[in-house]
C-alpha cells in the first residue's frame, strides 16, 4: 500500500502527501503515532520521498477500530486539518529528526 502511495506522490510533483492515523481497538495512542513515523521513515530513507512533502495527522480522540487514510493533496494545510480532525500534524522534516 505505502509502495503505491509512494508511486503516485513521485507521479504528481506538485502534491503534498497526508496520511492521517486513526488509533482505535486496543492501539494506544503512542503507538498509533510510532506507526505515523514508521510509514514517514519507510517513505523517506526506502523510496526516496521528500520528506517536506509529507504530513502525519494521528487523531487525539480513538475510535472502535485502528484505522490509515492516505491522501495526496494539491498543498499542505496544516491549519486547516488540525481544525477539521483535532488532531496532531507533523511533517515528514520533523520526523525524520525524531527518528535519529
Amino acid at each position: 500500500m505505502l509502495d503505491e502511495y509512494a508511486n503516485r506522490l513521485k507521479e504528481e510533483p506538485g502534491a503534498v502527501a497526508v496520511i492521517i492515523i486513526l488509533p482505535g481497538g486496543k492501539l494506544p495512542f503512542k503507538k498509533a503515532q510510532a506507526r505515523a513515523l514508521r510509514a514517514i521513515d519507510y517513505l523517506v530513507n526506502e523510496r526516496g520521498s521528500d520528506p517536506e512533502r509529507i504530513g502525519v495527522m494521528t487523531l487525539k480522540k480513538k475510535r472502535q477500530e485502528f484505522g490509515t487514510e492516505l491522501w495526496l493533496c494539491p498543498f499542505f494545510p496544516p491549519e486547516e486539518l488540525r481544525g477539521m480532525y483535532d488532531g496532531i500534524v507533523i511533517t515528514g522534516k520533523e520526523a525524520k529528526r525524531d527518528l535519529h
